[in-house]
This record gives C-alpha cells, sequence and structure tokens, in this order.
C-alpha cells in the first residue's frame, strides 16, 4: 500500500495499521456505504504495480481499506457507519473477492506525472503537508523543476515554493541528525503554520531565510528554536505556542523584534507575556525618544543665547546629529 496522503505512516506494514492510518486521515465512513451498497465499478480501477508475487496499490488505497474492512467486518467494527452496523451484527455483508486493477509498469516514466496530476486535483482533500512531501518525492526520484510541477498541476511557481519551501526546511533539518518530525507533541504537524510563519519577515530573519533563500545560510538551532515553537517538542517537554495561527503568527512576529521580549519567551515559552512586553518596549522606545526631542529643543534655545560656543560643543552636536540619522534610518529599516 503506497499512499502519498498518508504522512505519519505506521512502523508496521500490517492491515490494521494501514486502516487505522487511513482512516484517522482520512474517515472512510461514505466510501464504505458507497461500496457496501455497489461495490468498486470496473470503470474505477486500483492503480497497482507488480511487487514480487504481489502487487503494490498506487491509488486506490482508501477503497482497497474499506473492502478489508467490510470482508473483516467483525474485526474492524468500529470503523463502520451506523447505518452499515446493523448488518455487520447480522452476518449479512457479503465478502467481495474481485477488485477490478490496473497494472502499470514500475518503470513506465509516465507514471510520476499522471500520479501527480491526479492526487494534485482530486475531490478528495488532503494536508497541504501531504501534498508537498509528494510533490518533493517526485522531485527527487524524477529530477524535475519546481515550474515543470507548477506547470502540470495549475500553479505559478511562487505558489509551488509557497507550498514546498517549508518540506524543504524541514527536510534541511532533519538531514543534518538534529531534529526530527516524530519530535512533534500531538498526532501530527501542523505544516499551516510553518506555511504562515515563512509569510513573516522578522521570523525569516529569525532562521537567517530573509534574503536570498539559500540553505547554506540557515541559522539551525533558530530554527529548530521556531519547530518547537510552532509544532511543541516531546524531547524538550513543550507544548506549541500558536494557538490562533494568524493572530500568534503576528504576536511571533512582534516578539522577534525585540531582542528582551525574545528573551522572555525563551525563559517562559509564553508568547502572550513576550508580546506584552515587546509591545512595551516600543512605548518606552517612543517616551524615550520624547524625552530626548523635547532635551534637544531646550539645547537649540540656548545655543541661540550662547554668542561664541566651545568648538567641543560643536563636536557633540554633529555626534548627536549622526546618532539621529542611524535612528532613523534604522526604524525606516523596520517599517518596510
Amino acid at each position: 500500500m503506497e499512499n502519498p496522503r498518508i504522512v505519519h505512516r505506521p512502523h508496521a506494514k500490517s492491515d490494521e495499521e494501514m486502516i487505522n492510518a487511513l482512516s484517522r486521515e482520512y474517515p472512510l465512513w461514505d466510501l464504505l456505504t458507497s461500496i457496501f451498497a455497489s461495490g468498486i465499478p470496473e470503470y474505477e480501477p486500483l492503480l497497482v504495480i507488480a511487487d514480487n508475487d504481489a502487487f503494490t496499490v498506487l491509488d486506490g488505497n482508501r477503497r482497497l481499506a474499506a473492502m478489508k474492512i467490510l470482508n473483516d467486518h467483525v474485526t474492524y467494527e468500529k470503523f463502520l457507519p451506523y447505518n452499515i452496523l446493523r448488518f455487520s451484527r447480522s452476518n449479512a455483508i457479503a465478502k467481495i473477492n474481485e477488485v477490478p486493477v490496473l497494472i502499470a509498469s514500475a518503470s513506465d516514466t509516465n507514471l510520476w506525472r499522471s500520479r501527480l496530476i491526479r492526487h494534485a486535483h482530486l475531490p478528495v482533500p488532503w494536508t497541504s503537508f501531504a501534498r508537498a512531501c509528494f510533490v518533493q518525492h517526485i522531485e527527487n526520484t524524477q529530477g524535475i523543476t519546481t515550474e515543470h510541477i507548477g506547470h502540470l498541476i495549475g500553479l505559478e511557481r511562487k505558489d509551488v515554493d509557497r507550498l514546498m519551501d517549508p518540506i524543504r526546511l524541514i527536510t534541511f533539518i532533519e538531514d543534518r541528525g538534529v531534529w526530527k518530525r516524530s519530535d512533534v507533541v500531538g498526532t501530527r504537524l501542523y505544516y499551516s503554520f510553518l506555511i504562515k510563519a515563512l509569510s513573516r519577515s522578522n521570523i525569516l530573519r529569525h532562521i537567517g531565510w530573509d534574503r536570498k533563500k539559500s540553505m547554506k545560510l540557515i541559522n539551525v538551532l533558530n530554527t529548530i528554536e521556531l519547530f518547537t515553537w510552532l509544532f511543541g517538542s516531546r524531547t524538550k517537554e513543550k507544548n506549541t505556542i500558536i494557538v490562533e495561527p494568524d493572530s500568534d503568527l503576528d504576536k511571533l512576529n512582534i516578539v522577534l523584534d525585540s531582542e528582551s521580549a525574545l528573551k522572555a519567551l525563551r525563559s517562559s515559552n509564553n508568547l502572550e507575556e513576550a508580546y506584552i512586553y515587546a509591545i512595551e518596549s516600543r512605548f518606552a522606545l517612543r517616551r524615550k525618544l520624547i524625552q530626548i526631542d523635547e532635551t534637544i529643543r531646550s539645547l537649540i534655545a540656548e545655543s541661540n543665547e550662547v554668542p561664541y560656543p566651545e568648538p567641543h560643543v560643536k563636536t557633540i552636536a554633529k555626534s548627536i546629529r549622526n546618532t539621529a540619522d542611524i535612528l532613523v534610518r534604522e526604524l525606516e529599516n523596520k517599517s518596510e
């Protein structure tokens, strides 16, 4: 069984493990009802390739799982929808002994293309993470470009990159052996969190991906830190700090603009406290600038009364002007 929609594959390859994995990602109730009533139609064959003395199913794994559930409905009763349960308990479900299949060749160069288009556009929903993993598999095994993939599935380059950049980042960190996706807290990795995070400037700057998107520039430790904030960490016993993705990622982006707020986040793992700290720091800077402005205006008034200012006074005034120019440029850069 090979299904690109199943990202968290079970270690065991038993029918029960695979059925559990499929059902967890994509509930089978509607499909079970349909196959119970009409079977698997000949015009919707399973796509398979030969695998020694058996076959590996490439497309049609959900249909195969539904068939196995119906054929062994006592064992898999928990997966049955309510309207089929009464037939199961009276042993009135007929076995499906034959399934239509289309046998493909594993060496067929067009096989990956048809699967990419099929899985990219099927009405059955699947997660962005599963989709990205599947496209990455096609990239790695077929050596095709991002532009080509976008052309096949009807996406512009920027949209393909938006989907694929997070999985490229995840793979880069995993390949270094310093983080594993299995470390995330919970039953799934919320890929959409990372997609949205990588659209925010200070988050990109934090991991070293804000200018040229070169993996050579990635700050590995800060990226692991970002993954911990987004997904939690079993080994570090930390939960994700993201509850409401859009607003919380905006808050994180603001926190990363303040060294003191970032320090607070690292010590407490509490986004709300760090965000309040960042906002207060911004107001503190505003108050200080107002005080400095008032002081300088007072000095200007005093300078008008000095007939012959000492040379070192002019030097200090020029230094203040240069420092003020630097401050303005810094603030302008942060507002871009």
